[in-house]
């Protein structure tokens, strides 16, 4: 029991260490651009190396995203087509909007769905740093989770530094705190390579990740990315892609629309915390505050759980399956 105590308290020790550092560094950074007596639409964050000129607007102009990936979601195989808009908020120049959907099959126990989407809205500066709030959903049918947080980024030259700090929640998970911190480096403006960490239902997760934009050349929509990752209670998912980023911004490098377009899309990392499940003995109740705020019907109850094998061997003798 002291141990588990221990254990959370760790975590929620990294996790407030964390969004105390990234919030502080983008928060100084917000405080400077407001000295400028200038509007911020008219502040100029930087340029990049072929000259064009970058908007300090969060997002310059309304853009799109779509591709496909495929891979392996904890050992089961899993495909997914992506649509990604963004645009700057009206008004507020300083703060955009951007939606992020999936949908595919993950086979199982039997071919079966698999969907998500998030929501992040947020204030940006493409010279300093992004803060803002981020909301997501997963599902591998029949079960699901949602994650609501804070989700920042710093950016330095060619090193960009990404943070999501959130709380985990919904009928078929326990209620805990989860993160998602990366380190990128773009070799070149059109090169990104990353590591970072993943903290989930099933405990520690370590991932590497790169991305790269076809041709070489300014101006292509199309890259190619990939990731890995492993961790804790044998918890691994590797998967790769195609995508194409069209719009009306100006920026033409992968460096430029990252910073200037548009923000991390986080799926289908936020699946991973429901890819093995259990029957639950004792059906309990759903989370109170999920009920009173009608995202769980009043009487619901847990029947299906996802964890660690540990957390599931205490409360299901049926066995462990895939969705």
């Amino acid at each position: 029991m002291f141990g588990i105590g221990r254990k959370i308290i760790r975590h929620f020790a990294i996790v407030a260490l964390g969004t105390v550092v990234l919030g502080a560094v983008v928060g100084l950074s917000f405080a400077a651009s407001i000295i400028d007596p200038k509007p911020l639409i008219y502040q100029v964050s930087h340029e990049t190396n072929n000259n064009q000129l970058e908007s300090a607007a969060a997002v310059d102009g309304v853009n799109l995203t779509f591709g496909a990936l495929g891979g392996a979601l904890d050992g089961v195989a899993n495909g997914m087509g992506l649509v990604s808009v963004s645009t700057v908020m009206p008004y507020f120049s300083s703060f955009g909007i951007q939606g992020d959907l999936a949908y595919g099959l993950y086979d199982g126990n039997q071919a079966t769905k698999s969907a998500a989407t998030a929501l992040h809205i947020f204030w940006r500066n493409p010279g300093v740093g992004m803060l803002g709030f981020y909301g997501d959903w997963g599902y591998l049918n029949p079960v699901h989770s949602g994650r609501l947080g804070l989700e920042t980024a710093y950016y330095s030259g060619q090193w960009t530094v990404e943070g999501l700090f959130a709380m985990e929640f919904g009928q078929n998970v326990y209620t805990q705190f989860v993160d998602e911190v990366d380190l990128s480096y773009y070799v070149d403006d059109n090169t990104k390579v990353s590591i970072g960490h993943r903290f989930i239902a099933r405990g520690n997760v370590f991932n590497v990740g790169f991305e790269k934009q076809f041709g070489g050349y300014a101006g292509s929509p199309w890259s190619v990315f990939g990731e890995a990752e492993a961790g804790e209670d044998d918890y691994y998912q590797f998967f790769a892609g195609i995508k194409a980023t069209l719009g009306t911004g100006a920026a033409t490098s992968m460096i430029g629309r990252d910073r200037g377009q548009n923000v991390r899309i986080r799926i289908p990392r936020n699946l991973a915390s429901v890819t093995q499940c259990a029957n639950v003995d004792n059906p309990f109740p759903a989370s109170y505050w999920l009920t009173n705020i009608h995202l769980i019907g009043p009487g619901s109850l847990t029947e299906t759980l996802c964890a660690s094998k540990k957390s599931l061997n205490r409360v299901s003798s049926t066995g462990i399956f895939k969705p």
